[in-house]
């Protein structure tokens, strides 16, 4: 908008230096202005840039006057954006709070509950994407997000537990020690199991160790009253391993994940139900 105005301030002084500059552009800037400015909503969105256009003719100024004029239409321009920038900021938020005050309140022990649940769905995005890592080459921008997410919602629940936890801020830090212990291990599973290619039986044992994993977390999310996950395999049946044949690394890591999350069941079972 601030660009268009200050090439009609340039049009209309051209236009002011000969009677063939006034004819073409007089003929040309109105259909210029018509075709980028109005609309099916809007038909005569064009009217005022065409105004600004017919009257900054009408005084023919030398190079002097011109700058000058130039000059305070970029200020005037600029003044305009600013205060329509900060008018648009002002009313967004004055937007949110009557929202969110009367019409869908919130409150830090919500907001808490929310990043809890998060803290869950991110374990289980971190199975999605070894599940993916297994048979599928490694997609470097999905497995940073998911670590820059995880920390920030980590770091957002410690921050809020002495204001929400109450009594239970001692358990809730256990259970936060223990899922940083699981996201570490299995971000280490996801670099071992994308830099080696695996026979069929191998990567049927992860894939089974995944769902049984989601299935546990799925139950922990269950004790804590938080929404589970609604794609979940049916584990019945399955054959449950936690290490592969020829993989020590990897094999470790599985067992020390597994373990972990048999410590979080085991004291969400205590404490919480």
């Amino acid at each position: 908008m601030i660009a268009q105005q200050m090439i009609l301030l340039v049009l209309a002084h051209i236009a002011t230096l000969h009677l063939a500059f006034c004819l073409i552009l007089n003929l040309v800037v109105p259909f210029w202005l018509i075709f980028s400015k109005s609309s099916q909503f809007n038909q005569l969105g064009y009217f005022s840039s065409l105004m600004t256009f017919t009257f900054l003719q009408l005084m023919h100024m030398d190079w002097n006057g011109f700058v000058t004029q130039l000059e305070a239409m970029a200020f005037c321009c600029a003044v305009t954006a600013v205060f329509l920038r900060m008018s648009y900021v002002a009313a967004s938020v004055l937007f949110v709070l009557v929202v969110n005050r009367f019409f869908f309140p919130t409150s830090l022990r919500s907001q808490f509950r929310y990043n809890l649940q998060m803290l869950f769905h991110m374990h289980h995005m971190y199975l999605r994407i070894l599940e993916d890592a297994l048979t599928n080459p490694p997609d470097y921008w999905r497995i940073c997000d998911a670590q820059l997410q995880y920390h920030m919602v980590h770091g957002q629940i410690k921050q809020d537990l002495p204001k929400t936890a109450g009594t239970r801020q001692e358990d809730y830090l256990k259970v936060l020690a223990i899922t940083w212990r699981m996201a570490s291990e299995i971000q280490q599973m996801i670099i071992h199991a994308r830099h080696r290619r695996r026979g069929a039986e191998a990567r049927h044992v992860m894939e089974r160790y995944i769902y049984y994993t989601d299935y546990v977390l799925n139950l922990i999310q269950e004790m804590l009253h938080l929404k589970k996950e609604k794609r979940i395999k049916n584990i019945s049946g399955m054959q449950y391993q936690r290490y592969i044949e020829g993989e020590p690394e990897l094999s470790r890591l599985m067992d020390e994940y597994a373990r972990n999350l048999s410590s979080l069941y085991v004291l969400v079972l205590q404490k919480y139900q």
